[in-house]
């Protein structure tokens, strides 16, 4: 008997040490009070307006580059596929980029049809970026977020199960589409002519994490580009996840990002159209047809592209003198994947399955338009006191998502501790991030 509690108690023992080299507790330490917000925020204090760079009329030139790769690739989206290679192609994948250029500065302003840009993808384009005499402090990324896009660009489990097996050369492929859209955007450049506007469309996008309690973000946004040849170009950005086509789906599809994009260059006055994903945490489309998700994808871009066509006629455009971007590197608490409200992987666990990349927020101004590019699924229910405040400054507020680095979801803090995919699977360097990203971006507006 003695030896049995002898082995019974050795086992319990090397459980627990087991247990605790696993898992540690969730810090709720205020953000404010940490070294990292401390670091962020005298980096962010070490930039002002300088930034925005004055020069001649701003020009710019477009193009796109086909994505569609010439072998069956793993689609990415749904960690329920299992990795699944695609089986046909129902629309194509492109690149779409536009380059500004004020002859004192130059931008591109690069959008995928990616589920995000992967940090792999970043960390190669640095180093190609040179060979076009641009640096990674000239270019803001996006992706569509389509659902139904190629994957094999991730190393590492959790990134092999929502985009499938890791091939580098799905890295290369995207990296070199990245970089020639910059080189055939920049061959058409002229000056433009740029206006804003937004379109209130609350009935095409809800709430996914706490239904009619939580807020949304209903505006589409639209950025035109008109050139003295009469070339015209748009820009638009939208928040509800483009859900339309479930896991089931096995045919590569831009979504109803692209279908919004074909319906757009469909229009008499549009010559060429580009998506980025908005703020597309915690939303999803509000028309509900799942029986036929093409009729979903439909009934969604309609009244977007009406309200687009409609806003033509009314909207302003004028030349503009500004151009500017800069990134802020992030502080970020430790890793935070939660197996429970208070229970967590310890870090180096986290870093092991999901690697360790770098973040940054990514800020470009264009005349009186300032875009944000975040490095997560960023909210839809942190964005309106946001563009509240830059309208204050006489600023037109675009806050788009897939930046280049990735760091899971930044939810509304108040549903932190829900049991959800959003705020526990996805959550992974929260406590506060909300509150925390709110006010690094009301902070940035302020320079402006």
């Amino acid at each position: 008997m003695k030896t049995f509690f002898k082995i019974a108690g050795s086992i319990s023992g090397l459980g627990l040490i087991l247990f605790f080299s696993l898992f540690t507790l969730v810090d709720r330490t205020p953000y404010q009070e940490t070294a990292y917000y401390q670091q962020t925020i005298q980096r962010l204090n070490a930039i002002d307006e300088s930034f925005i760079i004055s020069g001649d009329t701003i020009s710019a030139g477009w193009s796109k580059i086909n994505l569609t790769p010439h072998k069956k690739l793993p689609l990415a989206g749904y960690g329920k596929r299992g990795g699944k290679l695609f089986e046909d192609v129902h629309d194509s994948l492109w690149v779409r980029t536009v380059v500004f250029n004020n002859e004192e500065t130059e931008i591109a302003l690069v959008t995928a049809d990616l589920l995000i840009i992967p940090n792999e993808v970043t960390i190669m384009l640095e180093e190609s970026l040179q060979e076009v005499g641009l640096s990674s402090n000239q270019i803001l990324l996006s992706a569509t977020h389509t659902h139904t896009g190629i994957g094999g660009w991730a190393p590492g489990i959790t990134g092999e199960f929502f985009a499938g097996e890791y091939d580098p050369h799905v890295v290369e492929f995207i990296t070199q589409a990245i970089i020639n859209s910059i080189m055939e955007a920049r061959k058409n450049q002229l000056p433009v002519k740029i206006g804003f506007a937004r379109f209130q469309l609350p009935e095409l996008v809800a709430n996914r994490l706490v239904g009619v309690q939580g807020k949304i973000d209903p505006w589409l946004r639209l950025i035109l580009l008109e050139q003295i040849n009469g070339k015209v170009a748009a820009f638009t950005t939208f928040a509800a996840h483009p859900t339309c086509l479930s896991s089931s789906y096995l045919n590569l599809s831009r979504g109803y990002p692209g279908q919004l994009v074909d319906q757009i260059e469909a229009l008499n006055k549009i010559d060429f159209a580009l998506f980025a994903a908005g703020a597309v945490g915690s939303q999803k489309p509000g028309i509900k047809n799942k029986d036929d998700p093409w009729a979903r994808i439909n009934t969604m871009v309609g009244p977007m592209t009406e309200q687009i066509e409609l806003g033509l006629n009314f909207m302003l455009t004028q030349p503009q003198y500004s151009l500017g971007l800069f990134k802020l590197p992030l502080g970020l608490r430790d890793p935070h994947f939660r197996i429970s409200e208070d229970l967590r992987l310890r870090p180096g666990l986290f870093r092991t399955f999901f690697g360790d990349y770098p973040s940054e927020i990514t800020v470009m101004r264009l005349g009186h338009i300032l875009l944000i590019g975040m490095p997560c699924d960023f909210s839809g229910e942190l964005v309106e006191p946001l563009q509240e405040l830059a309208a204050q400054k006489e600023l037109n507020l675009i806050i788009t998502s897939f930046n280049g680095g990735y760091i899971g979801y930044v939810t509304d803090d108040q549903w932190y501790d829900l049991d959800k995919y959003e705020t526990r699977t996805m959550n992974w360097f929260g406590p506060y991030n909300g509150a925390y990203f709110s006010e690094l971006t009301a902070r940035i507006i302020e320079i402006n």
